[in-house]
C-alpha cells in the first residue's frame, strides 16, 4: 500500500528532456581502426580430423586422486599440442558421454584438451574445497601437462560459470606454463555478484544450487576413468562427497565479507576468485571474458575485473542471460543471438590462438558491448565508454522523475513483504534456463516516472540511486528497478540494482563498516543499479520502481519497514551517452543461410543409433535419434477423419506462419478447437531450439504423414536458420494434449551446425556419439 504525505510542495515543472545522444567510444587512440568481432583467426581451417580420449586418475600431494579425460587428435603421432584445461565441480562428462562440440573444435583445431573434476566433485575422490587447496591441485595438474609427451607446455583454461570461475583461478596458481584464461558468465567476485548481491542473500538461488549439487550427487551423473570398469571407485569417490560442506548452510549464517567459516577454512570473502586479484595481477595472464546484460550480475562482475586489474582483457558483453541461452531484445520476440555458437567458438579460438600458438604478447585492453533496440555491437577501451554522463532525475512527490530539484516533499512507503520479481528474473534463470522476464514492476512498489522523451536516447553505462529516507526500523533492504515505458506496448525492463542498509558505508560488506539505521533519523543511502546499454525511442517514458523486498528471489530484512522518502533529496543518476564520436568499426561476419542446399538432400545415413532421414514423399529433413518417436510436439484438434492431410498441411502452414512471427494471436486461431492452450508449450519448444540454429531464415510445410496403425498423424515443418537446420513437428492426435521434449533426459532431435570447414558438426547427446556430415555434390555423407 502507498499512503502519500505532501508538506507545502513547490515542486518545478522541469521534465526530463534529453538531447539526441550518439556513442563516443575510443580504441587505442585511434577513430579510424577497424575492428572484427566473431572471426576465425585468418580463416584457418581444423588441422586434424577424429579424437582420441582416455580416462585416468591423478594423485595430488595429500594422497587425493583427481579423475581426469585427456583428448587429443588422433593422428598426433609425435606431435605436441598446446592445452586447454576445463575445471568443474560439474562432472567433466556425463556417464559413457562423448566428447562435446566445443571438446571436438578445439582438438580438431590443435589442441589438446583435458577435463578435470574438482576434488570432492565428480568422479574424483575427497572433500570440495575452496581458496588456496584447488590452486595446489591445479598447479600439480598444469605440471602433470607439462611433462606429458604430447604437451608444448603453453596451458590455457575456459570455462563457463562456475567453471568459468575455476578458469580463472589458473591464472592465480602462479605456474608460468598457465599462458591465457577464457572465462564466460562468472562471478570475479561471487559473494557480491550471485551470493548476497547488494549485501542481502539470494536465498532461492544459493539453496537451488546446493539442493541441485546434493541431488546431482550420484554415481549415474558421472564418468568412471577407463580403470574403473566395475564403477567401484566411483561409488568410493562419491562416498567421499558425502562430507561437502553444505554452502547455502554456510552463507546463510554469513552477514560479512570478513565472517569467517570454520568449515572451509577462511573468510566469506575467499570464495570468489577477487580474493586471489593480487596473484592474478602478478601472473599477467591475458583474459578473454564473455558477460551477459541479464546475466544475474555477470556483466557488473566482468566491468569490475575489466577496471581492477590491469591484465591484458578481451571483454564481450551481450544481450544474454545466463551462459548465453537466450538473447533478449526491446521487441515482443526473442531474437537469436548477435553472436552465433559458432562465432562466440571463433573468439575462443581466436584468443587462445594469439597466446598459446602464436605467442603474441599481451595486447592492451579491448571492450565490446551491445545495445539494445539499436542492436548494435560497439567498441570500447574503457568503461563507461568515452561520453558517457549521468543525468541526474529527482523523485517528485507527485510521482513524476524531474530534472529541477523540488524544494520541498515527502512521500511514505510502507514496503511490502510479498513484492517479487518473479521466476523468471535475471537471478531464477541462472539455474532455470528461460528468457528472462519480470512482471509488472510497480505493483507494490514506489514508482516515479518522467514525461515523454524528446528525442531518442542511448542509456549507457553504470546508472545509480540516491534515497534519503527514514526508517521505522534498524535495517531494511531497497530494491529499485529501471523500466521503459515505450508509446505502445508493455513497460520494457532494463536492470536494476539494491542494496542492505546495514551495508551502505562500504561496498566489501565488511564488518568495519556496518551501519545500522537509527529508527526514525534521516539517513542518505547511495547504490548503483547493474550496467546496461539500451537505445530508448522518441516518446516512451523512463520509469524507475522502488521496494523492500523481493520474497522468491532473496531474504527478507527489516520486515514491516515503513520509510519516509525525502524527494528534494532522493534521485536517480541515469547513464546516457551524451555526444558523438568517431567509434571502431565492429564488424561481425555473416553467415550463409542454406550452405547445404537442404532441398537436394535424399537418402538414410546411419550413424551409431541415430539416423538422418530425408522422407522424398514430403521432401523434409529431420535428424532422430530413436526414430519418429524422438521430439514430438502434440496439437489438439478433432479426431476422426484421418485422411483428411490437405486441412491438416493449410492449418499446419498457418502455424508454420505464426511460429515465423511468433504471433500468438493466429497461431491460436488457426485451429479453434483449444489449441490456444497449447500455444504457451509450442512456442517455448520452438524458442528451446531457434536459440541455437540462429534468424529463421524460412519454415515450410513439407507435408503430413497419416500413421493409421498409431492413430495419429505428423506434419513436418522444416526450419532453417543462419547456423544450422532443425525439423518441428505437430502430431495430430485426437483430444490428447501433451508437450514433449522438454523434459531432462528425453530424447530430442539432434541438430547440426556449420563447422569452418564446410561442414555441419551435431554435438554430442543423449549418450550418441558426435557426428559429423557433408555435401560433396548431390551426396551427403557421415564424416567419421
Amino acid at each position: 500500500m502507498r499512503r502519500l504525505t505532501i508538506s507545502k510542495p513547490r515542486v518545478c515543472g522541469v521534465f526530463l528532456k534529453l538531447a539526441p545522444l550518439g556513442v563516443a567510444v575510443a580504441l587505442s587512440g585511434s577513430a579510424a581502426q577497424s575492428v572484427e568481432l566473431g572471426t576465425y583467426p585468418g580463416g584457418r581451417q581444423p588441422s586434424h580430423q577424429g579424437i582420441s580420449t582416455r580416462s585416468q586418475y591423478l594423485k595430488m600431494d595429500d594422497g587425493v586422486r583427481l579423475a581426469l579425460d585427456v583428448l587429443l587428435p588422433k593422428d598426433f603421432a609425435e606431435r605436441k599440442f598446446p592445452t586447454i584445461i576445463r575445471w568443474t565441480p560439474n562432472g567433466r562428462a556425463a556417464r559413457n558421454a562423448a566428447p562435446t562440440a566445443l571438446d571436438l573444435f578445439f582438438v580438431e583445431h590443435g589442441y589438446a584438451r583435458v577435463l578435470v573434476d574438482e576434488r570432492g566433485t565428480g568422479a574424483s575422490f575427497g572433500v570440495e574445497k575452496f581458496g588456496k587447496r584447488n590452486l595446489r591441485d591445479m598447479s600439480e595438474v598444469v605440471d602433470w601437462i607439462i611433462r606429458q609427451s604430447w604437451s608444448n607446455g603453453k596451458i590455457g583454461a575456459e570455462g563457463d560459470s562456475s567453471d568459468g570461475r575455476s578458469a580463472e583461478l589458473f591464472a592465480a596458481a602462479g605456474n608460468p606454463a598457465v599462458r591465457a584464461v577464457a572465462t564466460r558468465y562468472s562471478d570475479f567476485d561471487e559473494l557480491s555478484g550471485s551470493v548476497m548481491p547488494g549485501g542481502i542473500l539470494a536465498e532461492w538461488l544459493v539453496n537451488t544450487k546446493s539442493d541441485y549439487s546434493r541431488k546431482r550427487n550420484d554415481v549415474k551423473f558421472f564418468k568412471p576413468v577407463d580403470e574403473d570398469r566395475n564403477g567401484s571407485l566411483l561409488k568410493q569417490a562419491v562416498r567421499d562427497h558425502q562430507a561437502n560442506p553444505d554452502f547455502s548452510d554456510l552463507m546463510g549464517k554469513i552477514a560479512y565479507r570478513d565472517d569467517f567459516i570454520p568449515e572451509l577454512g577462511m573468510t566469506a570473502g575467499g570464495i570468489g576468485v577477487a580474493s586471489e586479484r593480487d596473484a592474478i595481477q602478478k601472473s599477467g595472464v591475458p583474459f578473454f571474458i564473455q558477460a551477459g546484460w541479464l546475466d544475474g550480475a555477470s556483466a557488473a562482475s566482468a566491468i569490475r575485473r575489466f577496471n581492477e586489474l590491469q591484465n591484458s582483457q578481451r571483454l564481450v558483453i551481450g544481450p544474454w542471460n545466463h551462459l548465453g541461452m537466450f538473447p533478449s531484445t526491446l521487441n515482443s520476440k526473442e531474437e537469436i543471438s548477435p553472436l552465433t555458437t559458432v562465432q562466440q567458438w571463433s573468439e575462443l579460438l581466436s584468443f587462445f590462438d594469439r597466446y598459446l600458438k602464436e605467442e603474441k604478447l599481451p595486447s592492451g585492453k579491448q571492450l565490446f558491448y551491445y545495445t539494445l533496440g539499436e542492436e548494435k555491437w560497439k567498441a570500447a577501451s574503457q568503461w563507461p565508454p568515452a561520453g558517457a554522463v549521468k543525468r541526474r532525475l529527482y523523485f517528485s512527490p507527485d510521482f513524476s522523475l524531474v530534472s529541477a530539484m523540488p524544494t520541498s516533499g515527502t512521500v511514505t512507503y510502507s514496503a511490502n513483504p510479498d513484492t517479487s520479481s518473479g521466476y523468471a528474473n535475471r537471478w531464477h534463470t541462472q539455474v532455470t534456463p528461460a528468457v528472462a522476464r519480470y512482471p509488472s514492476l510497480d505493483e507494490g512498489r514506489l514508482t516515479f516516472t518522467s514525461s515523454a522523451l524528446t528525442e531518442i536516447v542511448e542509456l549507457t553505462g553504470t546508472s545509480s540511486i540516491t534515497l534519503k529516507i527514514k526508517s521505522t526500523t534498524a535495517d531494511a533492504a531497497f530494491f529499485a528497478y529501471l523500466e521503459i515505458l515505450p508509446s505502445f506496448g508493455s513497460p520494457v525492463y532494463v536492470t536494476e540494482g539494491q542494496l542492505r542498509a546495514l551495508h551502505r558505508n562500504g561496498r566489501e560488506f565488511l564488518k568495519k563498516d556496518a551501519a545500522p539505521l537509527t529508527p526514525g533519523e534521516w539517513t542518505e543511502i547511495t547504490f548503483d543499479l547493474l550496467p546496461h546499454s539500451v537505445r530508448v525511442e522518441k516518446g516512451a517514458r523512463v520509469r524507475i520502481s522502488l521496494a523492500g523486498a523481493d520474497k522468491d528471489t532473496f531474504e527478507r530484512v527489516g520486515a514491516n519497514a515503513n520509510w519516509n522518502l525525502d524527494c528534494g533529496a532522493s534521485f536517480l543518476d541515469l547513464a546516457t551517452m551524451e555526444r558523438a564520436a568517431s567509434n571502431p568499426t565492429v564488424r561481425v561476419p555473416a553467415e550463409d543461410p542454406d550452405p547445404l542446399e537442404l532441398r537436394k538432400w535424399k537418402g538414410r545415413f546411419p550413424v551409431g543409433n541415430a539416423f538422418l532421414e530425408v522422407v522424398p514423399a514430403f521432401d523434409h529433413l529431420t535428424v532422430l535419434q530413436n526414430g519418429q518417436e524422438a521430439l514430438e510436439q502434440t496439437a489438439h484438434v478433432k479426431s476422426g477423419d484421418r485422411s483428411r492431410l490437405a486441412e491438416r498441411n493449410s492449418i499446419a502452414k498457418t502455424i508454420a506462419d505464426a511460429l515465423a512471427k511468433e504471433d500468438m494471436g493466429p497461431l491460436s486461431r488457426s485451429v479453434t478447437l483449444l489449441l490456444r492452450p497449447m500455444t504457451g508449450s509450442i512456442l517455448g519448444e520452438w524458442r528451446s531450439f531457434t536459440r541455437q540454429i540462429g534468424t529463421i531464415q524460412s519454415v515450410e510445410v513439407m507435408g503430413t504423414a497419416d500413421y493409421t496403425e498409431k492413430n495419429w498423424a505428423a506434419s513436418f515443418l522444416l526450419v532453417r536458420g543462419t547456423r544450422g537446420f532443425r525439423m518441428f513437428t505437430l502430431r495430430w492426435s485426437g483430444m490428447k494434449i501433451s508437450g514433449w521434449g522438454q523434459d531432462e533426459g528425453f530424447p530430442a532431435i539432434r541438430d547440426y551446425y556449420p563447422a569452418p570447414d564446410g561442414t555441419f558438426v551435431s554435438p554430442a547427446k543423449q549418450n550418441l556419439p558426435a557426428a559429423r556430415i557433408r555435401k560433396v555434390g548431390e551426396v551427403v555423407e557421415f564424416v567419421h
